[in-house]
């Protein structure tokens, strides 16, 4: 396993967003969009996970969280990490961005340059992985491996509302 990138995310909320900016870019600047974005109904967040565009997931709990990229899918030995998720984003103009889902509430397209993993253009499966902290305090530098796979069509996934890891 070759580390792609590290990202230390502090979120507020309950959760964070992985996209790539082409999938916001209707979305007006400081525009409330969890609201008229409708991230506060389950259904349309599962339906935006379903088409990988903007892609939230709940994490259950604020805190800060270390999110290791890796390309590939994790071997047999991490499958058996408590936390498990499965997601796909469609990634152009070589940008894969992660943000605190409560930045829906303000919109800024800004995405900090430490929250952006490059990637070829593509679809990508997206494997999560965690478990609880040593603190056995979710959200206390949690560790969360994201696996990147390229693939050639969406993936058939299937949630039942709101994308959740812990």
């Amino acid at each position: 396993m070759n580390l792609i990138k590290s990202i230390e995310l502090e979120i507020t909320g309950l959760g964070f967003i992985v996209y790539s900016p082409f999938c916001t870019a209707h979305i007006p600047e400081d525009e409330n969009y969890f609201r008229t974005g409708g991230f506060d109904n389950p259904s349309v967040v599962e339906k935006q996970a379903l088409n990988g565009g903007l892609v939230g997931v709940c994490t259950s709990t604020p805190g800060k969280f270390i999110f290791e990229f890796y390309y590939g899918y994790p071997n047999e030995e991490l499958l058996s990490y408590e936390f498990r998720l499965r997601l796909c984003a469609q990634v152009k103009d070589n940008m894969l961005c992660i943000r605190d889902l409560y930045e829906l509430l303000e919109w800024s397209s800004e995405c900090p340059e430490e929250q952006i993993v490059e990637l070829d253009d593509g679809i990508y499966h997206i494997t999560l992985l965690s478990c609880m902290p040593i603190s056995g305090i979710l959200g206390d530098n949690q560790k969360i491996l994201v696996f990147l796979q390229a693939l050639n069509e969406i993936p058939q996934l299937r949630y039942n509302g709101v994308p959740t890891l812990c």
